[in-house]
């Protein structure tokens, strides 16, 4: 049952209790998923690039506009950068993914919270590479009613299973 198996990520992930969950066939279909629930024609969604190229892909799918803010030269989001086009631009999503795929750079969690005050629709902060990272945002997310983390399995030597979790 879905039940027992978010029951069972809960655990094994020491999820917050207070977060929900939505289990997902992967990262693509719950990237998707948030996309097509507040996406759409006039709206926009942003992500710092290079990273994750399903974002792109999925935003325009929906009809949605894509912004892609840039990195500095070590590949840190620019975060001047990505305040200022969250602020122009008011995104129905922002996608930060943490590490980031391909740089495998991790966000500064101060970055994702200032993101998550400016930003009025969702920032979803990718964590498919979390068990390569010693950070995780998990601890702030429920302090954020806007922001939700993304998980996969895939990453963890379980791809052909293709499970994915969203939490907030």
């Amino acid at each position: 049952k879905a039940s027992e198996l978010a029951a069972s990520l809960t655990d094994a992930f020491s999820i917050p209790a207070s977060l929900g969950l939505l289990l997902g066939n992967g990262s693509d279909e719950l990237i998707q998923t948030v996309a097509l629930a507040v996406g759409g024609s006039g709206r926009v969604m942003i992500s710092p690039e290079p990273s994750f190229s399903m974002y792109r892909v999925i935003a325009s799918v929906t009809g949605s506009a894509y912004i892609a803010t840039p990195r500095d030269e070590k590949f840190d989001i620019d975060a001047d950068a990505l305040l200022r086009a969250v602020v122009q631009h008011d995104p129905c999503c922002v996608f930060i993914a943490s590490p980031n795929n391909p740089t495998g750079n991790a966000c500064d969690p101060n970055l994702i919270e200032r993101v998550a005050e400016t930003c009025s629709g969702i920032v979803v902060v990718d964590e498919a590479y979390h068990a390569f990272s010693e950070s995780s945002f998990i601890d702030r997310v429920q302090a954020h009613e806007n922001v939700v983390l993304m998980r996969t399995l895939s990453k963890l030597g379980l791809a052909g299973l293709r499970l994915g979790f969203l939490m907030g």
